[in-house]
């Protein structure tokens, strides 16, 4: 499997849908944001322009794809790569307008669509310098288990934690990746696997299986991105007030804060309807 994460046939694991970020991504990903949830969100449409529970988990895996793909090294096929996520997304947007994480989210988007490939360098640089360990240390360290334990005594069980469950998932990291199955980028990429797996389980109407991944989700949001990407976001903010990586982390700490609360909703929904 391309992007951070082979498929462990053994285990029967679906291949999902689409590739990840390229280069050195972990698991997998997709591009979009979610509705609130509020928002009533059918298997069928019931009117046009309402969106169906399906097209709503496409839009959410492509936001987590992008936001992973955010926070891998930069090079000339990632910035074109967020380039044209970007654009394919800002399609998708207007009807988000009323939604709590639209602006920070309408600020990335249009960040991205106005990167210049000239600005390459710098954007290398700022990202070593807030995420990469290096002489002077790191400003803003993109692992989950810093933030679990700034000690560094978290390191072995949080990455074991994880690799079991994206074992669980039939997923591996590849071994192109070169780092820890508890950064951000690799988290966030799981969330767009798990979003595939929503999202076909809502295309074929099966609701028992939708039911589950949105359960695995709310599981993996409450002990894993929604315990420690707050924190992350604000030291990224509060070192790159005026960068690129300010305005990706603000929209995903946006993004992940209402999406969870999403997910726990929905499910309640799910839950009721099979009842």
């Amino acid at each position: 499997m391309s992007h951070g994460a082979e498929e462990q046939r053994s285990r029967g694991a679906e291949e999902p849908r689409g590739g990840g970020a390229g280069g050195n991504a972990p698991p997998h990903h997709r591009t979009a944001p979610p509705l609130h949830p509020c928002t009533s969100a059918p298997l069928h449409k019931t009117h046009p322009g309402s969106p169906t529970l399906a097209e709503v988990t496409r839009l959410r895996q492509a936001a987590y794809r992008l936001l992973g793909a955010l926070f891998l090294y930069p090079d000339e096929v990632r910035l074109a790569k967020w380039g044209a996520m970007a654009e394919a997304l800002t399609r998708e947007s207007a009807s988000l307008a009323a939604f709590p994480f639209f602006h920070p989210w309408q600020r990335l988007l249009t960040a991205l669509q106005e990167l210049a490939a000239g600005e390459l360098g710098q954007l290398q640089e700022t990202y070593v310098s807030l995420f990469m360990l290096h002489r002077d240390g790191a400003l803003c360290l993109p692992y989950e288990s810093f933030y679990r334990d700034p000690h560094g005594q978290a390191v072995g069980w949080v990455a074991a934690q994880l690799e079991r469950e994206y074992a669980a998932a039939g997923l591996t990291l590849a071994p192109s990746l070169h780092d820890l199955p508890d950064h951000v980028a690799v988290e966030l990429e799981f969330m767009a696997f798990l979003c595939d797996r929503e999202a076909q389980a809502w295309e074929g109407e099966a609701l028992t299986e939708g039911l589950q991944a949105l359960r695995e989700q709310r599981a993996f949001l409450k002990a894993h991105l929604g315990r420690w990407f707050p924190a992350f976001a604000r030291q990224v903010m509060a070192a790159d007030p005026l960068g690129l990586y300010a305005v990706a982390a603000e929209a995903a700490h946006a993004f992940v804060h209402h999406d969870r609360d999403w997910v726990t909703l929905l499910v309640q929904r799910v839950e009721r309807g099979i009842a």
